[in-house]
């Protein structure tokens, strides 16, 4: 009696490399695929918010600078996701889900921005990217 290779507890999956369960036609940990399923499912949301924003601000008339998200950037590492203007004054929106919190890299950048002039805010809806711009227009007048 053989063991059914697709049965395999979780505990062993994971002692395996990724490389030599291929190649053995072993399926990833359930932790793993559940794991990446998640990721995947937080980057769609953050890109849709992020269309979102880019959206309204577009409708509103601003020039935006957004990369997007299906290609890997060649831009500064931490730069924020949407860039424009407001009367002259420019404008950094970093785009995070509720509870995410900035990366070493982006916190840098946002010292440096705000240290320039910039008006740097991190948001997590579109109404909190509409209350930003506000606030950076009322301090462009």
């Amino acid at each position: 009696m053989g063991i059914d290779r697709k049965s395999l507890p979780d505990s062993v999956l994971r002692l395996v490399s990724p490389a030599e369960r291929r190649a053995a036609g072993l399926p990833p940990p359930t932790i793993e695929v559940a794991s990446r399923a998640a990721a995947k499912s937080n980057l769609n949301r953050e890109r849709d918010l992020q269309i979102q924003i880019v959206s309204w601000l577009r409708i509103r008339g601003h020039t935006v600078m957004w990369s997007a998200m299906h290609r890997k950037l060649t831009c500064t590492v931490g730069w924020p996701d949407i860039t424009f203007a407001v009367k002259g004054r420019a404008v950094a929106l970093e785009a995070k889900l509720p509870g995410e919190s900035l990366s070493e890299d982006q916190i840098t950048i946002r010292k440096g921005m705000i240290a320039d002039g910039w008006h740097y805010s991190v948001v997590t809806s579109l109404d909190e990217a509409r209350q930003a711009v506000a606030e950076a227009e009322r301090l462009a007048e």
